[in-house]
């Protein structure tokens, strides 16, 4: 009873705001309000939008299966909300974003055989900044649902990347080119491998990041993310 009143008053003084549209939370609400949860553009799990997604990827990598929780503008609420969790250090919020599309994904069949998640790695510098990876949250909600491991050891970034706004999709290709490597193949090999980003925007992250697990002998590579841009 005294916990309740304890938390009652702390709400009351530093009470929680919406990480989309800064109202403030009822209780109930977790990390959006009901408003902003009805509002935020969700991508559809079909074969249209999947398609759609994969074309980022012609010519680049062989990919089995890409999709994403959001459609992403500049200046949206999706903007804002990824901006909020990448920055503001909310782990929390993309954890639960992971379990709440990790509930989409189990519904279907085709990422059915997956073997690991491995979320998109920070450079240990930009780590630190950051004081966390929202890939790795986003990675280690999916996988509760799905029960399946997240593996965030065998992919490394090498390279501290200058960031990719901004830049033609060449630009961010070569930006990206030989920045990940593997610590080693024994758990690779032969693996069906769901790489998970925060924002699929070109897909040269992705792409960047599935070379070196494909020259280890991955099977199969797919990829999702909180959110995709067109």
């Amino acid at each position: 009873m005294l916990k309740k009143i304890f938390d009652s008053i702390i709400r009351l003084i530093f009470p929680s705001l919406c990480l989309s549209c800064d109202e403030v939370l009822y209780q109930v609400e977790p990390y959006l309000c009901t408003s902003c949860w009805g509002i935020l553009p969700e991508l559809p799990t079909n074969h249209l939008s999947i398609e759609s997604i994969k074309e980022k990827f012609w010519g680049q990598i062989p990919i089995r299966y890409v999709s994403a929780l959001y459609y992403f503008t500049n200046n949206s609420p999706v903007q804002k909300l990824l901006h909020k969790i990448k920055y503001d250090c909310k782990s929390e919020a993309a954890f639960y974003l992971g379990k709440y599309y990790g509930k989409r994904l189990a519904m279907g069949s085709r990422l059915l055989g997956i073997d690991l998640l491995m979320p998109i790695p920070l450079h240990s510098k930009r780590l630190v900044e950051r004081g966390f990876n929202q890939s790795e949250a986003f990675a280690k909600g999916i996988g509760i649902i799905m029960q399946t491991p997240v593996d965030t050891t065998t992919l490394t970034r090498r390279r501290n990347t200058a960031t990719q706004t901004d830049k033609t999709r060449e630009e961010r290709l070569a930006n990206v080119q030989g920045a990940f490597g593997i610590t080693s193949a024994d758990n690779i090999e032969g693996k069906h491998i769901l790489l998970v980003d925060d924002l699929i925007t070109t897909g040269a992250t992705i792409t960047a990041a599935s070379e070196p697990l494909i020259a280890a002998g991955a099977a199969s590579i797919s990829a999702i993310a909180m959110a995709v841009a067109f």
